[in-house]
């Protein structure tokens, strides 16, 4: 709308934009899309992730129609402009957005790779304890080797510096 009002666009050719782009709503299906995708979503009323079932998708994407009304109110006034001053105002407002945006799209990736170092550092543990808990099992038969043992503890010595040291404390009480 910014880009029509400084060509010279008549008013209603920018109202028909913005509804244009509202009614394409691909923003809208892509978060529908990655909600299907999802088992889990944030409740942020409970404070907690909670299972996504239809309900749940219903009232997210619903929350986040409602989210997007005011952008549209404004855009739509936007549109409205017909001087300089409303102009500046609504390249202004884009600029904000785009830079709230970017700095929305940081903090996602930040998170991103937190919650993948985070996971991999949850595998590496599961993968202990599995390998320890397979050892006992094997030992419970008297079927457990020396090299076993050895392979599991040096397994220990390479997770000691991501794994928690509690979990590498029982493992190894486990083990001797």
């Amino acid at each position: 709308s910014a880009q029509l009002l400084a060509r010279g666009s008549p008013g209603e050719r920018r109202l028909r934009e913005v509804i244009r782009c509202l009614a394409e709503a691909e923003n809208l299906e892509d978060y529908r899309a990655r909600l299907d995708a999802r088992e889990f979503a944030w409740d942020t009323a409970a404070g907690a992730l909670v299972p996504l079932d239809a309900a749940v998708r219903n009232r997210l994407l619903e929350e986040a129609c409602t989210a997007m009304e005011p952008g549209l109110i404004a855009s739509l006034a936007g549109a409205a402009a017909s001087t300089e001053e409303e102009a500046l105002r609504l390249h202004r407002r884009s600029a904000r957005l785009r830079s709230e945006c970017g700095a929305l799209l940081d903090r996602k990736t930040e998170f991103t790779q937190t919650h993948q170092e985070r996971a991999m550092e949850l595998r590496r543990e599961v993968m202990l304890f599995e390998a320890v808990e397979y050892l006992e099992l094997q030992a419970a038969r008297g079927d457990v080797s020396v090299t076993q043992v050895r392979s599991a503890l040096h397994m220990l010595e390479v997770a000691a510096p991501v794994a928690p040291a509690d979990a590498l404390q029982r493992l190894h009480e486990r083990l001797t």
